[in-house]
């Protein structure tokens, strides 16, 4: 399988399908975690208390905390039509994790061999795990160290 952009007329890449988001659902206690481990990233924004990657390089662990804005809450509803106009979606929003960055339930990871054939475990929070994948790729590198370039 082949794909093509209009941007590289007469280049075809070889195409290897696969999600750039997958995971399973994390329990309300990991979730807390979660958000208070990347709440005190934020936090240290611009102090001398942010990390850096080894303390010599300007660069911090990801951090994206909960934001109605953009929510897309499975049957629960899209922020267009719920936000602030239904209690139980606004709390569920105030808390629900974003898919960036990768966590302990897999997410944003965007592995190309992650593809048809393969095995992938991930650890189960809740019962009937509730895996969900999304974001797929039909030819793209590992990872998205620039947050661009996919096909």
């Amino acid at each position: 399988i082949y794909c093509t952009s209009r941007h590289i007329p007469g280049v075809k890449f070889a195409g290897l399908i696969h999600p750039g988001l997958i995971g399973t659902a994390p329990s309300a206690e990991l979730l807390k975690i979660w958000n208070d481990r990347e709440a005190t990233l934020v936090s240290e924004e611009g102090t001398d208390a942010e990390k850096t990657l080894c303390g010599c390089l300007a660069t911090r662990p990801l951090a994206c905390l909960p934001e109605a804005k953009g929510a897309m809450l499975g049957k629960l509803g899209h922020f267009s039509e719920k936000s602030g106009k239904d209690d139980a979606w606004d709390m569920v929003a105030s808390e629900a994790a974003r898919t960036v960055p990768g966590r302990e339930n897999g997410g944003n990871c965007d592995i190309k061999n992650l593809s048809r054939g393969c095995t992938v475990y991930f650890p189960v929070f809740v019962e009937g795990a509730l895996l969900s994948m999304g974001d797929m790729h039909m030819s793209q590198g590992d990872g998205e160290v620039s947050f661009c370039g996919a096909i």
